[in-house]
């Protein structure tokens, strides 16, 4: 694959992180990580319509997805919803490619991430789904951070050398809502 298609994760982290209020349409999102990102949302539409009705159920709300290359040992998945006009929500997943999977390098995307967000919005609280009734695989590690300024919510989820599990690391950021502080371990 040419070089010049390649997209940092991390370019995608700090953009969204420094942008997540001003972003006011998907073009705009199109327009900064111009050919580095392939839309493929009619793909993923195709695929599963029922979980598509099921987790886009609101009134006025726009997915889309979209797939990048970081270089040849990774690749990742871009979401994000509209609601009336407004972002929502940012899903960015990194997945290691092939069988041999390179652990140093996701882990130093998840050192760097956790002290960019931390160095924002104050230290990382760990999470538990089992409240809420969402069973991790053994491994998977969900880190969290809440900033209040703009009520918005941050997660962090990774698996690094885990058997039956491929390495990734995966970034959330939306609206906060009273649930997601039932997330955080006391």
């Amino acid at each position: 694959m040419d070089k010049s298609k390649y997209l940092d994760y991390l370019q995608i982290t700090e953009f969204f992180l420094n942008n997540f209020e001003k972003i006011k349409s998907v073009e705009e999102i199109k327009r900064n990580f111009d050919s580095k990102i392939v839309d493929i949302t009619e793909e993923t539409e195709n695929l599963s319509p029922e979980i598509l009705v099921e987790n886009h159920q609101f009134i006025g709300q726009k997915h889309y997805d979209f797939k990048f290359f970081e270089n040849n040992n990774y690749w990742g998945e871009l979401s994000v919803d509209f609601i009336d006009g407004v972002l929502r929500n940012v899903r960015c997943q990194l997945f290691a490619l092939g069988f041999i999977q390179n652990s140093w390098g996701i882990g130093k995307k998840i050192q760097y991430i956790s002290k960019l967000f931390s160095d924002n919005f104050g230290k990382a609280n760990e999470l538990d789904y089992s409240i809420v009734g969402v069973a991790m695989p053994p491994g998977v590690k969900n880190i969290g951070w809440i900033d209040k300024k703009e009520n918005i919510f941050i997660t962090l989820r990774s698996s690094i050398n885990q058997p039956n599990i491929r390495n990734y690391i995966s970034i959330a950021v939306e609206y906060l809502i009273e649930n997601h502080k039932l997330l955080i371990k006391k």
